[in-house]
């Protein structure tokens, strides 16, 4: 599933065409988003924002920028995000939540490919790469009034699906020993072993959270970490090992009972 993605990424950088990226939360949809952009080669600057945090009746300031006394409190000209990704990538983060006016700013621009800032009348053309990404599932929230239907047409048929981390089981070890490495010199300690029989538990593991779960379970290994003996399940955290269900606890518990029976206390 990821090769195919990877290929598709190769294209898509090439037509720089807006893209959309489709997945669970924690899949990496950002990171996919940026490995887009660095393959484009464009030289303006990556830029993500989700449009759900975008506070009410800020929309237009927040994405086309306005001008000095356009509103109390405008007390200069400021560019909006879509001018801040001029001759780069923006990325249009939860893109599946976006308010109607949201909505109505990002179709005329992906129409026009301009912008024009709260306060003026000039637009001002962008080069700017679009890339959306969502964990929604567009064309439900089409059907029930929630998206609009010609904005999700302006995307067209660029679309990447980011699978979860458990299809990708050969991710997860690699993930694992990059967030370690991370997370050790964060604290200015060794990197941590892991056993083989820790090893397997994480490979085994849903991962219902994906990257971003892993990303925690590595920061609680290297906290508990002792420099003398490689990392063992029991090392997990408590609520990691009760996700695996009583199963996995009964083949972990032989390993290091003191351990696990800790962790699950």
């Amino acid at each position: 599933a990821m090769a195919k993605v990877l290929v598709a990424c190769r294209k898509y950088a090439v037509a720089i065409a807006p893209v959309l990226i489709l997945g669970d939360t924690g899949v990496g949809k950002t990171v996919l988003a940026r490995h887009l952009h660095v393959l484009s080669g464009r030289t303006g600057a990556f830029v993500s924002q989700s449009l759900a945090s975008i506070p009410e009746h800020l929309e237009a300031s927040t994405l086309r920028g306005h001008t000095r006394g356009a509103f109390t409190g405008a007390d200069r000209d400021t560019p909006g995000i879509i001018e801040a990704a001029r001759g780069g990538t923006l990325l249009l983060d939860e893109i599946g939540l976006a308010s109607p006016a949201i909505q109505q700013i990002l179709l005329d621009l992906v129409e026009t490919r301009a912008v024009t800032r709260v306060g003026e009348v000039r637009a001002r053309p962008v080069d700017t790469w679009f890339i959306g990404a969502t964990n929604v599932d567009l064309t439900g929230a089409v059907e029930d009034g929630s998206f609009r239907r010609d904005l999700l047409a302006r995307f067209g048929y660029f679309r990447l699906y980011l699978p979860p981390l458990a299809e990708r089981r050969d991710e997860i070890l690699p993930l694992v020993r990059r967030n370690l490495a991370r997370e050790s010199a964060r604290l200015h300690q060794p990197v941590p072993r892991l056993s083989k029989a820790l090893e397997k538990l994480l490979l085994d593991a849903p991962w219902r959270d994906n990257i971003r779960q892993v990303e925690s379970v590595c920061q609680h290994l290297v906290v508990h970490a002792e420099a003398d003996r490689p990392l063992e399940p029991g090392d997990l955290p408590r609520d990691f090992l009760v996700e695996l269900g009583l199963a996995m606890e009964l083949r972990v518990l032989p390993l290091r009972p003191e351990a696990v029976l800790r962790a699950i206390d």
